[in-house]
């Protein structure tokens, strides 16, 4: 059974009206709240050993800082996300392209 008084640490894809946080801040919850905002697509849960210091990212990926200032820190996990959750993000229409080009030919 799992421990619910665990906590995880999140940041926030979109706002949600019983918590003050904006998109892209980091905050830390309880473990079933985490799972059941991440369900709803409000935050993404960030790995245990993730380090906010260090971008993982490719120096040359579209909008490197920004998925990795929402807690991004693998390409895999970016392209996965469908357009709609990449508007959300605030990527827009143009830079899509981008990243769609960019994915194709790694």
């Amino acid at each position: 059974m799992k421990n619910d008084n665990e906590l995880k640490k999140v940041v926030w894809l979109k706002p949600n009206s019983e918590y003050g946080f904006k998109t892209g801040q980091k905050s830390e919850m309880k473990s079933s709240n985490a799972e059941k905002l991440a369900g709803e697509g409000f935050v993404k849960i960030l790995p245990e050993d993730y380090d906010e210091k260090t971008n993982t990212l490719p120096d040359d990926f579209p909008e490197r800082n920004i998925f990795f200032q929402k807690g991004f820190t693998t390409v895999e996990e970016i392209e996965a996300l469908d357009p709609a959750e990449l508007f959300e993000l605030g990527i827009k229409s143009d830079t899509q392209l981008e990243l769609r080009t960019y994915l194709k030919n790694k």
